[in-house]
């Protein structure tokens, strides 16, 4: 279940606080605590005294932690200039900043937070926060476990409660601040320490030839209002579900919050950056990087596993293989490679047995020879070797003479089971005669 969201709203005479649901607008929960700022030493114990306050009233309603926190600060707190900058590209703004507010701001622009929001014909309304302040106001909120994701001002949201005035030029008139928006677009903007301040941010407008069509505000202001301005429309800003005239902010803030806080300033940049999403972030990838070596590392042992059981296996059966090899061959001595050696085996044992299971009756085969080359009145001979493989034969004999020998090979290549005769090795024997060599291809 997500969790809600806090908003406080720290202003010149009271610190206001809210808690939103994530998916609805409409508050759970409102309350203002008043301060008193006697003097600068005081202004801070002030403070956070309407904060423990707040918190401690927050708490007992059930409320002690929280998704997000947005911290609104007085606006007057702020230092606000006018500039021309010709760019509309927030990026681009913020790159020559520090060159263009030099020698303007209060302190030195590096011992400021800076930013800018683009306001129309090339101008810019820059705003600048001490770094001082900031850091103070971190510290104080961490005192009490608040880490805000947003720190800033409601005088920039405070446009949002004009969203039923998109034509033409309104401005809304606050309790601390002022500010124009035309057609929507944000035009103007100026902190308020009391009503009658509302005359020179007019006169302004009037010099930039900006008309104000109307004035919004809330109730509480309108009869000043009217006395102040009496030749524009004032009207009145109504704030939904009951929500008290200081709760303007608040209210305005949620819903920049369903915006996403677009176009907003946000003075947690840079050195204050808020970090804590980022680190989450950073920690789910770290862990979800330590789980995914924890799964490689058991694949890869699983491969390993099966590789070693795998290796077991080969080697049991090349051991088995060798030990059937010799005893089938208890003449070999040199084994290197048993199943090559085997398969070469069983090719010349197939090649020896096309002979003998091919149709040629290797009985039949010496018969021939034996008629062609007995002894008979014109030709003798004496068979000394005969070899069969491979649809091949070898025969090695001894006759009277060379002619003889001629002679028998004529007979045999007529003979059914001889296809190729050639005479080799013919040569005289040391006690007559002479020796042959036949080399007889088969017919299959």
């Amino acid at each position: 279940m997500a969790k809600e969201i806090l908003i406080l709203d720290i202003g010149v005479d009271s610190v206001r606080a809210g808690i939103f649901s994530p998916k609805k607008i409409e508050p759970i929960y409102l309350h203002t605590h008043p301060i008193l700022r006697k003097n600068i030493s005081s202004e801070r114990e002030e403070i956070k005294s309407a904060i423990s306050s707040l918190l401690t009233t927050a708490n007992e309603k059930g409320f002690r932690e929280f998704e997000k926190v947005l911290v609104a600060i007085p606006p007057d707190e702020i230092s606000m200039r006018i500039l021309s900058i010709p760019f509309k590209d927030r990026k681009k703004i913020q790159d020559i900043l520090p060159f263009e507010l030099s020698g303007l701001l209060p302190h030195d622009v590096k011992e400021m937070i800076v930013d800018a929001i683009p306001i129309g014909d090339g101008k810019v309304i820059t705003v600048a926060l001490e770094k001082a302040r900031l850091r103070k106001y971190i510290e104080m909120l961490k005192e009490f476990g608040l880490d805000p994701y947003w720190l800033g001002s409601t005088i920039f949201s405070m446009g949002k409660l004009l969203n039923g005035a998109n034509k033409g030029t309104a401005a809304l008139v606050g309790n601390e601040s002022f500010m124009v928006v035309s057609d929507g677009e944000p035009r103007f903007f100026k902190p308020l320490k009391e009503i009658n301040e509302l005359k020179t941010g007019l006169i302004y407008l009037e010099s930039e030839g900006i008309h104000i069509d109307k004035v919004y505000s809330v109730e509480e202001n309108i009869k000043d209002l009217k006395s102040l301005l009496p030749q524009i429309d004032i009207k009145n800003v109504s704030l939904p579900w009951n929500c008290p005239p200081d709760g303007a902010g608040l209210y305005a803030l949620s819903l920049h919050l369903q915006k996403k806080m677009e176009g907003s300033i946000n003075f947690r940049k840079g050195e204050f950056e808020y970090t804590r999403e980022s680190n989450a972030i950073k920690k789910n990838l770290k862990f979800t990087g330590v789980l995914a070596l924890i799964i490689i590392g058991l694949m890869m042992g699983n491969v390993y596993l099966k590789y070693k059981g795998l290796a077991r296996d080969f080697i049991a059966n090349r051991d088995a293989l060798r030990g059937a090899y010799l005893e089938l061959f208890p003449g070999e001595t040199k084994v290197l490679d048993e199943l090559y050696q085997l398969e070469a085996k069983v090719n010349k044992l197939k090649g020896d047995l096309e002979i003998s299971s091919g149709g040629i009756s290797i009985l039949e085969i010496m018969k021939e020879l034996s008629k062609t080359g007995g002894n008979s009145g014109d030709i003798r001979v004496k068979f000394n070797e005969v070899n069969i493989a491979e649809g091949r034969m070898t025969v090695r004999g001894e006759t009277d003479s060379f002619e003889i020998a001629n002679i028998l090979k004529e007979k045999l290549i007529g003979e059914n089971y001889f296809k190729d005769i050639l005479l080799t090795d013919l040569k005289t024997r040391a006690g007559g005669g002479a020796a042959f060599s036949l080399s007889i291809t088969l017919k299959k």
